[in-house]
C-alpha cells in the first residue's frame, strides 16, 4: 500500500486560517498528494503524485494523512453499503474493509456520530425496492421493505446531522482516493 498524504495550507482541516498563498481550501482533497519514497531518520523523500494547478506546495504547508495524527486517533463513523471493486454489486463486507483500512492508517472506528467524530465515511444508502401501486406483496416482503426504508431514513438523517455539526462527510470514492486506493 502506498503511503500517500495530502498537502494543504496550515490547519486546512479546520478551515480556520488562510495559507501563506491566501487561498482557502476548496475541498478535502487538499492541493496535492504525495507518495513517500524514502524514509530517513528525521526526514522523508516524497514524490508529488497530484498537484492542483495554481496551488504550489510551499514552505509551511501541512502534510496530512486523513486517518493519522500524532498523539491521537481520529474518529471515523462508517455507514452505508460499499462496492469497493466497482462491479455494481454491494460487497457484503465492504463496511468492514473500510473500517480495516481506517485502523491500518491509524484511525479509530466508532459506532456513534457525536461531536468528537472527525469524519463520516458513507457508501450507498440502504436499498429499499419500490413496487407499483396496487401490486400485491407478501406481509414478510412488506416488513422487509419498511425495515430498509427506515434504515435509509436513518442513513440520510445521519448525513444531515454530520453536515449540521460540520463533520466532513466522505464518500467511498473520496475515501479510497485519500488513502491511495483506487478500488479494493
Amino acid at each position: 500500500m502506498k503511503n500517500e498524504f495530502i498537502a494543504g495550507p496550515p490547519n486546512w482541516k479546520r478551515r480556520t486560517r488562510i495559507s501563506q498563498t491566501r487561498e482557502t481550501p476548496r475541498s478535502i482533497r487538499g492541493k496535492a498528494s504525495l507518495e513517500v519514497v524514502t524514509v530517513m531518520s528525521d526526514t522523508a523523500e516524497c514524490r508529488v503524485t497530484r498537484l492542483v494547478r495554481g496551488s504550489p506546495i510551499i514552505e509551511g504547508d501541512i502534510i496530512v494523512n486523513i486517518a493519522y495524527e500524532r498523539n491521537r486517533k481520529p474518529k471515523f463513523v462508517v455507514r452505508g453499503e460499499f462496492d469497493l471493486d466497482y462491479d455494481r454489486n454491494v460487497d457484503f463486507d465492504g463496511a468492514e474493509k473500510i473500517a480495516a483500512m481506517i485502523r491500518e492508517w491509524g484511525g479509530q472506528v466508532v459506532d456513534q456520530l457525536d461531536e468528537t467524530t472527525d469524519f463520516l465515511v458513507i457508501g450507498a444508502a440502504p436499498y429499499a425496492p419500490t413496487f407499483a401501486e396496487g401490486e400485491i406483496i407478501s406481509p414478510q416482503v412488506a416488513e422487509q421493505v419498511r425495515t430498509q426504508q427506515l434504515a435509509g431514513s436513518r442513513f440520510q438523517a445521519e448525513i444531515q446531522r454530520a453536515q449540521a455539526t460540520y463533520i466532513p462527510v466522505i464518500t467511498q470514492s473520496q475515501f479510497l482516493f485519500l488513502t491511495g486506493n483506487t478500488g479494493y
